[in-house]
Parts: C-alpha cells; sequence; structure tokens
C-alpha cells in the first residue's frame, strides 16, 4: 500500500522557484511518508532560507560554502572543450551530499528520490511502474543518456547513485561522445557512470515534471518552456566560471554566438515605440492572426533599420525568426492554433514551437497556401511568409517536413 510506503525527498540544486513548486511535488507522492532532506549552498538570502526551511520542515539539512571546483571545472574544459558544462560538477556533488543525509540519517526507507527544487508536478507517481533493483529515471529520449533531474530507487542502489560526482572527479577522461566528440553531456556521463557501477536503469516514461525556470513562473504546466534568457544568463555564468578556473575555452550557444537575443530584446522595446502600443497590444493579447500582422509591422521596421535591399538576404530573415521567438518566448496565454499561429511557431527557432506547429499541421491536413489566402495573409504579411519558407527550408534540410 502507497499509505506504507516510506520515502526521502532529497532536494539539491538552486531553490530559485521553489515557491511555485512545492505543493505540486508533494502531492506528486500523495499517501506516502514523506522525510525531507534539502542540501544548499550557502549562497541563499536569509529571509528566503528562513522560509524555505519553514515550508520543507526537513528531517535534516546542510548548508555549506561551495567547494572550489576550479581544477575539476579545468580538466573538463581541456578534455572535452566543445560547449563545456562546467556545473555537472556543482550538481553531482549536490545530489551527493543531498542523497547522503537520508542514506545515514539512521532512518529506514523504501525509497529515496532525487529531487530539484525548481521543478513543477503534474499528476501522482505511478508506484507500479518502478522497479525495486534499479535506478528509476524519467524518459531523456536518447538511449546513450540518463535523465539527471529526477530519480527513484531502494537505498542500495540510491547509494551507488549517489557516487556519481567521485566517478566524475575519477574517470573523466574515461568518457565517450561518439556523437559529439569532444562535448561532454551530463546526461550521457551519467549513463556511462551507472552501466560502469553495474546499476541497472528503469525507464519510467515521459515526464510528469517540468522545470520552472524565473521567466516561468505563473504559467500553466502546459506552457512552461525553455526560458531563453535565463539560459542566456546561464551560458554567461558558465564562461565566467570557466575563466576564474583558467580554462582557455567557452560555451558557445545560439543566443548569444549566432542570434543575438539580448540585443533583440532591447530592439523590440525600441521597436514597439516605432510601431505604437495599439501593434504592441496586438502582439501580447491579440489572437495570431492580429500578432502575425502586428510582427509583419515590426519586421517592417527591422528592415528599414537594417537595409534598402529590395529582397531580404539570409541574415535579415533569420533576424525576424529572433525576433518571433523572442515574443514567442514571452506568449503566456492558452489560443489554440490557427493558420497564423502555425505561421509563427514554424518561423520560431526554438524547437517546442516548430514540434506544435508540426502537430497541428498533422491534424488540420490543410493547403497552407489557400488557408493563408482565405485571411488575406499573402498579401498583407510578406516578410513573415519570406521567413517562413526560409525557416521550412532550413528544417526541410535536416529532415522535418513543414
Amino acid at each position: 500500500m502507497i499509505e506504507q510506503l516510506k520515502i526521502a525527498l532529497c532536494y539539491s540544486g538552486q531553490p530559485r522557484t521553489w515557491r511555485h513548486c512545492l505543493e505540486s511535488q508533494l502531492a506528486y507522492f500523495e499517501g506516502a511518508d514523506i522525510s525531507i532532506f534539502l542540501h544548499l549552498w550557502d549562497e541563499v538570502r536569509p529571509d528566503e532560507l528562513g522560509d524555505i526551511l519553514t515550508q520543507y520542515a526537513p528531517a535534516d539539512v546542510f548548508i555549506e560554502p561551495r567547494p572550489d571546483f576550479s581544477a575539476q571545472h579545468r580538466q573538463l574544459a581541456t578534455l572535452w572543450p566543445v560547449t563545456p558544462t562546467p556545473f555537472v560538477f556543482d550538481m553531482a556533488y549536490g545530489i551527493q551530499q543531498a542523497l547522503g543525509l537520508a542514506l545515514n540519517n539512521g532512518q529506514t526507507f523504501d525509497t529515496i528520490v532525487r529531487m530539484r527544487y525548481d521543478t513543477l508536478y503534474r499528476g501522482r507517481m505511478n508506484w507500479q511502474a518502478v522497479d525495486p533493483q534499479a535506478v528509476n529515471v524519467a524518459n531523456w529520449g536518447h538511449a546513450a543518456c540518463v535523465d539527471d533531474l529526477f530519480a527513484v530507487g531502494a537505498p542500495e542502489v540510491m547509494g551507488q547513485y549517489a557516487r556519481f560526482y567521485d566517478w566524475l572527479c575519477q574517470n573523466l577522461e574515461r568518457f565517450e561522445n561518439r556523437d559529439t566528440p569532444g562535448m561532454l553531456k551530463p546526461e550521457m556521463a551519467l549513463q556511462q557512470f551507472l552501466h560502469h557501477r553495474g546499476v541497472p536503469v528503469n525507464v519510467l516514461g515521459p515526464h510528469d515534471f517540468k522545470i520552472v525556470r524565473p521567466g516561468m513562473v505563473g504559467r500553466p504546466f502546459d506552457l512552461i518552456r525553455n526560458d531563453i534568457q535565463f539560459q542566456v544568463e546561464k551560458i554567461g555564468a558558465i564562461n565566467a566560471c570557466l575563466q576564474d578556473a583558467g580554462a582557455d575555452v567557452r560555451h558557445k550557444h545560439k543566443y548569444i554566438d549566432i542570434y543575438p537575443f539580448k540585443a533583440m530584446q532591447t530592439k523590440i522595446i525600441a521597436y514597439s515605440h516605432a510601431v505604437g502600443p495599439e501593434v504592441m497590444k496586438a502582439v501580447w493579447q491579440g489572437c495570431w492572426a492580429d500578432r502575425l500582422l502586428a510582427l509583419e509591422a515590426m519586421a517592417v521596421t527591422i528592415m528599414a533599420d537594417r537595409c534598402a535591399k529590395p529582397e531580404l538576404g539570409y541574415e535579415d530573415l533569420e533576424l525576424v525568426r529572433l525576433m518571433i521567438t523572442a515574443v514567442l518566448d514571452q506568449i503566456s496565454d492558452v489560443q489554440h492554433l490557427d493558420v497564423a499561429g502555425y505561421v509563427l511557431k514554424m518561423c520560431s527557432l526554438e524547437m517546442v514551437d516548430q514540434r506544435q506547429g508540426l502537430a497541428w499541421q498533422t491534424q488540420q491536413k490543410m493547403d497552407l497556401a489557400v488557408a493563408l489566402d482565405q485571411q488575406g495573409l499573402i498579401e498583407a504579411a510578406p516578410v513573415i511568409l519570406a521567413t517562413l519558407q526560409h525557416s521550412l527550408r532550413l528544417l526541410q534540410s535536416v529532415g522535418v517536413q513543414g
């Protein structure tokens, strides 16, 4: 019986959006006898820390200064210089400390769970799918990778899982990535570690949770997505970390090195003044067709700023895609897609948008040109439709049919 299951929830990482996630996490494990264990860096504000300890009411907590991982960070960047991810050491160490609190607490637990503070859950835990002899994880989507956001297992196997940090420190040279030589993927490293230790892995299925970045707070579960602004800031922190460690490489990211996302956000503010408040109201509050026409006005303004060429080049069209992506990242309503929404989704640089667009197109089985003509969008939005054709060509070049 679930009521008799005694579990330890072991939290580590940054408690950025914990206030918006804790209730869903406890509900996910409803019916179990829960004890909570927390690992935290001493970087949390005192008032925030007080609220965390009150709300979580942990059986034990370990708060410490972040150790000096500079040697590990430098070694990782040297061995795996392609988009290095130095914070994998910080993550793995925190996991080890959090799980250690439960494993060494003196209580007997049926199950121990690796948790993050910033994950919003939906539904209830399916205990029948759990293999008691394995580390049970969500489906990451790649056979060579193990999801590192969540893990469930008996104390014996979670004790093995907790040693991921030790393996990283001692076996970094043994990691292999045949897909992308020179890149260490944390999820791939975790899979290789568990295989090396002989720990079986049971994939439970799709994620029942999503990471809630600061820009996604307050959104319904289905509308939570990648917080691009957060990602840009995170890459900046990674590169500062690499520089502090004395590494001579940097982590490259499409929204910094190819698409200047921060600059686009600034331009959107400037363009909002150029096109006027009514147009911007349509962007944020209008239907999909109104949004498309408003973004067309912004795109025309962008092109007027860039050049007087009659034809749009590759860089021009990619800049429009970046503008559309930046806008879609901030839209949090629940409108169902239509043909105009499909156009904007397929222009986006974000895979989540493209997947939504493709799913809608598959369901509708419509003639795109006819649908666009019926809404008068072919003549009204030439820049956006040129961007759509450009985006679809790029997607088709990598095997995506839109």
